[in-house]
Order: structure tokens, then C-alpha cells, then sequence
């Protein structure tokens, strides 16, 4: 299974650092029939990155368009979104204690947590070994202490 947080799901669809490694990633998911997940915030941090770029003009308005387009397709039939429920949200306290993490990252961090969970009991057919995909390196290192295995696309070859 593969968890994607926003800045390595951004990956996807805009060429920089590490965006081959989690192409080529996620294709390898594709093929095994898996479904990539990231908690639901991803959708709004995604939209805002995107409509950042815009406002710097490192897109242009039919480049947006066509990225929207695609992320917006890829999100309702291509990833599992975690809802931030009281499963996910029950790992936070901890997460935060633990690790000095922005809180959206803790999110991003419980949603990974609790999907191993629910993996593990069966919810998703999987067998709960779980990859951590993520670039920002506290977060890295607060995944790695709980036991997942962390990817950085940046870094890793895929």
C-alpha cells in the first residue's frame, strides 16, 4: 500500500524534484490493482498549491485548467482519501507530542497510522505493510519511530 502526503501527491502532476520516482511509484500500484491513498486534505492543499502557481505565473490559466482537470479525475476514481475521522483524529495527541510537526502533516501522519490499522484487520484487502511517501524530512523521521516504511522520492530511486 502506498500513502502519498500532498507535497509528494503534488508530485504528480508538476515536474520537479522526485516527480519520476513517485510516477513511477504509483504506476507500480496501478499495476498491482492497489490504489494509492492520502488523507482528504491533500484535495485543498493541492487546489491552493496549484492556484498559487498560477498567481506567480509558473502556470499559465489552460495549464491550471488541464492540471485541475487531471487531478480532479485522478482524485474521484485513481486515490483512497481518508476522511478525518475519530480513528484518525485519536492518533493526533500523540503524534504532535512526539514529533514537531505542522498540524497538517500530523494529519497526514495519523491518516498513514490508521490505514496500516485498518489494512491490517483486513478493510482493504491488503496486508497492511504500508509506504509512507513524503519529502519533508520531520515527517519522515516521525513515520519511520512508528514503524512505516518511508519513501522520499526526492532521495530514493523509486
Amino acid at each position: 500500500m502506498l500513502y502519498l502526503d500532498s507535497s509528494v501527491f503534488f508530485k504528480n502532476y508538476v515536474q520537479e524534484t522526485g516527480s519520476d520516482a513517485i510516477a513511477a511509484r504509483i504506476e507500480q500500484e496501478k499495476h498491482s490493482a492497489a490504489t494509492p491513498f492520502t488523507s482528504v486534505i491533500s484535495y485543498a492543499e493541492i487546489h491552493a498549491v496549484f492556484a498559487r502557481k498560477k498567481r506567480e505565473r509558473h502556470l499559465s490559466s489552460q495549464e491550471l485548467t488541464r492540471l485541475q482537470l487531471r487531478f480532479n479525475r485522478d482524485w474521484a476514481f485513481a486515490t483512497g482519501a481518508i476522511e478525518l475521522i475519530a480513528g484518525v483524529q485519536g492518533y493526533i495527541p500523540q503524534i504532535v507530542s512526539d514529533a514537531p510537526l505542522k498540524g497538517s502533516d500530523a494529519i497526514h501522519l495519523a491518516s498513514a497510522l490508521w490505514l496500516r490499522g485498518a489494512a491490517r484487520i483486513g478493510m482493504f484487502g491488503e496486508s497492511g505493510n504500508l509506504c509512507f511517501a513524503t519529502s519533508d524530512v520531520r515527517l519522515a523521521a516521525a513515520a519511520s519511530a512508528r514503524g512505516l516504511i518511508v519513501f522520499n522520492p526526492e532521495t530514493d530511486p523509486g
